[in-house]
């Protein structure tokens, strides 16, 4: 998605927690592609970016009300690893 305030590509992403305890946080490894699914040359590894301080219950969704800055304009597709999820006992 194009930030029409700052013409740079956010990404903005819909979650739901299928698990069977609330999330407390979420760590994303989140890899650039161009059109074809190539990573993008210019830029070394992904975007790490953590969902913190979140209380999600079990089947209720996250991550709508915020967007991710990926840096670069020519980013077409995404490739998103779920690094860590930590879960309220």
């Amino acid at each position: 998605m194009l930030d029409s305030l700052t013409k740079s590509v956010i990404l903005q992403l819909n979650m739901r927690n299928v698990g069977q305890k609330k999330i407390r946080q979420v760590d994303l490894q989140i890899f650039r592609l161009d059109l074809a699914g190539d990573t993008i040359p210019s830029f070394e590894g992904p975007v790490i970016y953590t969902f913190q301080d979140i209380d999600v219950e079990v089947h209720k969704t996250f991550g709508e009300r915020e967007a991710v800055d990926l840096g670069v304009n020519s980013t077409r597709q995404v490739r998103i690893v779920f690094s860590k999820i930590s879960l309220k006992m």
